[in-house]
């Protein structure tokens, strides 16, 4: 049981790290308890950005040929 919540704590972490994260509303989100956690009393509508890492490549493409 460890080892995959341990795995998922770690795949989280990567994605989260890749990632920003924009809220669409500028209102105050309200938490509220729901069973052993804390979450938004509303649905948030979110924006995600995900970011390159400095060593991924960009898929290059060239047009060799030229249609006449």
């Amino acid at each position: 049981m460890a080892l995959p919540q341990f795995e998922m704590k770690l795949v989280l972490a990567t994605v989260l790290s890749r990632a920003q994260m924009e809220l669409l509303q500028s209102k105050l989100v309200q938490p509220v308890r729901k069973g052993v956690v804390l979450a938004p009393a509303e649905d948030l509508a979110v924006v995600v950005t995900l970011r390159r890492s400095k060593n991924e490549r960009v898929l290059e493409t060239s047009s060799s040929s030229v249609l006449n």
